[in-house]
């Protein structure tokens, strides 16, 4: 029986940060399927943050439309963020195949929509991967800095 190919986003530790290429593009529940190009994004992987979010600077290059506002607490303040639905994927880097990786880049469009939230801009990545996205893949730290993260 052969094994089926799993695709894998690879990368380095960067200043102790799993930063992966994103997808993201405006959604419209009208449209059958995203637009090609994507454009890609960076986006920091972050297991302590429950929600995902995107940069001012991303929600504007994607003319993404606010819908509500939450507001969020942290253990410095409180403040409201917008909310906003997207379609976001991963960019993979590797086929994983019988053990072996092999240079695969691809796009993995996860299967619905994605609510949001805006933040900040910054010079490191333009969006963060929280665990709303992240409980539904596998992911690996190495001691070494290498990350991957496995797309079903």
């Amino acid at each position: 029986m052969a094994s089926t190919p799993t695709l894998a986003a690879r990368c380095r530790l960067d200043r102790l940060q799993a930063i992966v290429e994103i997808g993201v593009h405006r959604y419209d529940p009208a449209a059958p399927a995203a637009s090609i190009p994507i454009r890609q994004y960076r986006a920091l992987i972050d297991t302590g943050a429950t929600k995902s979010c995107l940069t001012y600077r991303t929600i504007g290059s994607e003319q993404l439309v606010r819908h509500g506002r939450k507001l969020v607490k942290n253990v410095h303040n409180q403040n409201l963020h917008g909310l906003y639905m997207a379609t976001i994927g991963i960019v993979a880097t590797h086929r994983i195949f019988g053990g072996e990786f092999e240079p695969s880049p691809s796009y993995f469009g996860l299967p619905g929509p994605v609510e949001l939230m805006d933040i900040a801009d910054n010079d490191r990545f333009d969006a963060i991967l929280g665990m709303d996205v992240l409980q539904h893949h596998s992911f690996e730290f190495a001691r070494d800095g290498e990350f991957m993260l496995l797309l079903p």
